[in-house]
């Protein structure tokens, strides 16, 4: 079973999310500019030289650091559905750091402004699917159930970690 939220659910959800978090990379970096970004003279996440830039290719073009993250994604998520379990042995299996995504995740990356996907314009991502991405962040009160994302709607969705049959998985490095 699947459950889209309306967008004023999301906005609350969003709001929530934003309001409770602790994650110390987010709360150094300012998302409208880079250049906020720690002490003076302290390097952007992705590294010196890349301030005008909000994506920077990384290992050796298969990554994407996200300079108003510091997050580094997958270019290329692999075009295949997975179980839950199949996601986060995937994940981990591309080296130290490589995780399945927390919601939160995904919307340091969404710009509302654009649909399918809703990724800010120019953006080097190439994805096999708009469709449901996994994500490790557990539904309250929800066994067995974890939060999805959708590249289609830019939406949020309940996803079941023993009942569905998979999403797609886009990794994340922190």
């Amino acid at each position: 079973m699947r459950i889209t939220l309306s967008l004023p659910s999301l906005l609350i959800f969003i709001a929530a999310l934003l309001l409770s978090s602790t994650d110390t990379a987010q709360s150094q970096v300012n998302p409208l500019t880079v250049q906020a970004f720690g002490n003076a003279g302290q390097a952007p996440p992705c590294g010196r030289g890349t301030q005008g830039n909000r994506f920077v290719l990384m290992d050796n073009g298969t990554g994407v650091c996200d300079n108003t993250s510091g997050l580094v994604w997958e270019r290329t998520p692999v075009n295949a559905i997975r179980t839950f379990q199949q996601a986060i042995a995937y994940c981990s299996g591309k080296g130290p750091g490589w995780t399945v995504p927390g919601i939160k995740d995904f919307f340091t990356l969404a710009d509302y402004a654009n649909v399918d996907p809703p990724l800010p314009r120019g953006n080097p991502f190439v994805l096999p699917a708009n469709s449901s991405y996994w994500s490790v962040t557990p539904r309250v009160g929800e066994q067995n159930s974890v939060w999805d994302f959708s590249m289609h709607q830019g939406a949020t969705g309940e996803a079941g970690t023993l009942t569905d049959l998979g999403d797609y998985v886009w990794c994340v490095r922190y």
